[in-house]
């Protein structure tokens, strides 16, 4: 798998938690993911992200759309 694959990977799969665990519609959880910090440290350093399960972005991005915007 190329680091391209894993990325997108790792943002379907955070989008997928996102949707199931706080019941987001895809195209919100889209958008959430795309304009997150994770989404940023995804990019600049995947290798640090995929330390950290995909629930645990999920939380992140979650709560950082619910205090911040």
């Amino acid at each position: 798998m190329t680091k391209q694959e894993r990325i997108e990977s790792t943002r379907e799969t955070v989008k997928s938690v996102l949707s199931q665990t706080y019941n987001i519609s895809s195209i919100r959880a889209d958008k959430m993911v795309e304009d997150s910090v994770f989404n940023e440290m995804l990019l600049e350093d995947p290798e640090f992200v995929g330390h950290r399960r995909a629930e645990y972005w999920a939380k992140q991005v979650f709560e950082e759309f619910n205090t911040v915007r």
